[in-house]
């Protein structure tokens, strides 16, 4: 299951099943690294784990946790964060003792230092998402929040991607004005191109378009494409915070003429009210 996560493509319903069912059968014998993968499959591929499985799973991190090594934690930590909020149906619980008992171990490694920067920031977002279900102790927290915002000290044209450009191109062919790499208000996204519109009763109006290369998505068997967890998180987020989102999907943007761009986009912005 990590190596079709891993490959960005999504089995059909039959095979995850099946998956899913040989999870079960030898899930107690997972080492630390093969459960951390398989949590983070589940989450990237953003599948309803049954009763059964999620069961199975709390059951052997609760037995192996003292075993991780920090990557496998930070990752673990991440997955499940993710696996609660994808809100698609009914939400996933995990059991608190687990969320705590990482945390825990996170914070004995941060003290022994051997956390990365990665480590850090998936801590950060794990906060973020989860709130009071996993509070990390303030000099965890400041650490890992400082992690989180190295990301955007800096930008530069050169680190835009080929998708970035041509979509700032087809808004600056349509005079549409924008902010460029936008941070949000709370420091924890930098957003692509920031659209601003007025509401009818005079209000403001903002739009986040994000250019959402291959690395967003899971290609399933039939050749249809649907965000990943990390992806789907991110825009429930970026909602939460009053801005409407507009994916702009590589696979979906390559397929298309110039003329065609345009019509997207004012399409696209009419329906939103911002033009």
């Amino acid at each position: 299951v990590w190596a079709w996560a891993t490959m960005r493509h999504e089995p059909s319903s039959q095979v995850l099943a099946a998956l899913e069912r040989r999870m079960l059968a030898c899930v107690d014998d997972f080492k630390p690294q093969e459960l951390a993968n398989t949590v983070w499959a589940w989450a990237t591929m953003r599948h309803r784990l049954s009763a059964d499985a999620l069961a199975a799973l709390e059951r052997r991190m609760l037995a192996c946790v003292d075993d991780f090594k920090p990557q496998h934690l930070s990752n673990t930590v991440m997955a499940v964060a993710m696996l609660m909020n994808d809100i698609e149906g009914d939400k996933i619980t995990i059991d608190q003792n687990i969320l705590d008992r990482l945390l825990r171990r996170l914070e004995h490694a941060a003290q022994l230092r051997s956390l990365d920067v990665i480590d850090y920031r998936q801590i950060f977002l794990a906060h973020h998402l989860l709130s009071d279900r996993f509070k990390p102790s303030a000099t965890l927290l400041d650490q890992a929040r400082e992690a989180w915002a190295q990301q955007f000290a800096s930008v530069s044209s050169s680190s835009r991607s080929f998708l970035n450009k041509e979509v700032a191109a087809c808004l600056d062919r349509l005079s549409i004005a924008y902010d460029v790499e936008a941070l949000t208000e709370d420091g924890m996204h930098r957003i692509d191109m920031l659209v601003r519109g007025r509401t009818d009763d005079g209000g403001e109006r903002l739009l986040a378009i994000k250019c959402d290369g291959r690395a967003r998505f899971m290609r399933a068997s039939d050749g249809t494409y649907r965000i990943d967890g990390s992806t789907y998180a991110r825009n429930c987020d970026l909602r939460k915070l009053g801005l409407d989102v507009l994916c702009v999907a590589w696979h979906e943007w390559t397929m298309l003429t110039k003329d065609e761009r345009d019509a997207y986009f004012i399409r696209e912005l009419q329906e939103r009210g911002i033009v």
